[in-house]
């Protein structure tokens, strides 16, 4: 029978991981299944990769994540069938058998589609309302994300002697801004220069620094 993994058996780290032990796992695991870097790569896994990293590096996603996990009981672990006298499951178990089994398990059969649980799909549209509106009330005004080493599209980099890049914190005028992250093999659109990733985890198309305003004249 095929395993069942979590975001946290694709990363190779525990639940208690904290967000720099998730950061230093992603990376490391990047280096060793990246299809562009090793001949053994593979696409599906660096994408598995990808989307435990997206999950378990944002702090609402893991918690809404973590609440699946534990909401899952023994039937759905092992994938054996209910007897029939069994007592009538929630919406929520419904949903979390169903994520566990089709999400996780990359060689499960086709299932028969389920109940649509519509009771928990509100309470999750209720927290992710409820975050956007308490971020706006704590938030004054656009910030920057704070760099992780994992640069995308929209990250400040500086530029190695190596004509390598590294992700920076973004200061404003004068930034070199990441127009898009492309893999080993692939060219730069025009209008961007190709700087390899530090990591070896693509090619970094880098837009020109955007020029500083010109200071304005206060003489009457």
């Amino acid at each position: 029978m095929a395993g069942i993994r979590s975001h946290y058996d694709v990363l190779g780290i525990d639940r208690r991981a904290d967000a720099a032990r998730i950061r230093n796992a992603y990376r490391e695991r990047a280096r060793i299944v990246h299809p562009d870097r090793v001949a053994t790569g593979s696409a599906s896994e660096m994408a598995a990769l990808n989307e435990a990293y997206r999950v378990l590096g944002d702090p609402g996603r893991r918690a809404v994540y973590d609440r699946t996990l534990d909401g899952g009981g023994p039937s759905s672990a092992t994938g054996s069938a209910a007897p029939a006298g069994r007592s009538a499951t929630t919406d929520d178990d419904d949903l979390i058998a169903t994520i566990r089994r089709t999400t996780y398990n990359y060689d499960a059969p086709t299932l028969e589609p389920a109940r649509v649980p519509w009771r928990f799909l509100a309470v999750l549209a209720t927290i992710g309302i409820g975050s956007v509106l308490l971020g706006a009330a704590l938030i004054d005004g656009p910030t920057e994300r704070e760099p992780d080493g994992v640069i995308r599209s929209g990250s400040c980099v500086e530029i190695l002697p190596n004509t390598d890049v590294r992700e920076v914190r973004c200061e404003g005028a004068g930034d070199l801004v990441v127009d898009r992250l492309i893999p080993l093999e692939s060219r730069c659109p025009g209008g961007t220069s190709p700087h390899r990733d530090r990591l070896g985890l693509g090619i970094a198309c880098v837009l020109p620094p955007t020029p500083a305003a010109p200071a304005t004249s206060s003489a009457g």
